[in-house]
């Protein structure tokens, strides 16, 4: 089975802003906990603004390590035996409150990078990524690499999204897939 990248389209088909509303420091270390797996515990109000009305909402939202899933696209992945946890959350649009979208927690994390066969010069510099083979089981049909962080998700699952017409995702083939953050130098 073929793993591919999983991105969001919300930055390149129709723009959208989506903002946390919740003190800095309680919006970066939820960042933090989702970024590593962690459980969740001690919430603060899961409270976020978006700049689009409601019907033109895609299932899934990303906000750097922040994913935020419909409730359709939370049941889907809970049917096909992702392991996550996820928690409702308050989300303001221009015009109503919508409380059917989720916080999104990925627990299953694990190596599928070969960091040695990669050509990885950092975690803000790398491209041409070789995945580990991995055995044929349920529990990896979405999984966050343990160095990267990137989530990976496995081909007969991205057809299921697809069938179900679930909107926001995009699909980067690990091996086409680039990531440079190089500052400038004055």
């Amino acid at each position: 089975m073929n793993f591919k990248i999983m991105l969001s389209t919300m930055w390149t088909t129709r723009p959208i802003t989506l903002t946390p509303l919740m003190p800095t420091d309680d919006y970066l270390n939820l960042g933090r906990v989702l970024l590593n797996s962690e459980k969740l515990v001690n919430l603060p109000a899961l409270e976020f603004s978006v700049d689009t009305p409601k019907k033109h909402l895609p299932d899934f939202m990303s906000l750097g390590p922040v994913w935020l899933l419909s409730v359709r696209f939370i049941e889907l992945l809970r049917d096909y035996g992702v392991l996550f946890e996820s928690f409702s959350i308050r989300l303001n649009t221009r015009l109503e409150t919508c409380d059917d979208y989720h916080l999104f927690n990925l627990l299953q994390i694990c190596p599928i990078v070969d960091i040695g066969k990669s050509n990885i010069h950092g975690l803000t510099d790398y491209d041409n990524l070789i995945l580990l083979e991995l055995n044929n089981t349920s529990e990896f049909s979405m999984v966050r690499d343990n160095f990267l962080r990137k989530i990976f998700v496995r081909d007969d699952l991205i057809q299921e999204i697809l069938q179900k017409n679930i909107s926001g995702c995009e699909w980067e083939d690990p091996a086409d897939y680039s990531f440079h953050l190089r500052r400038k130098k004055w």
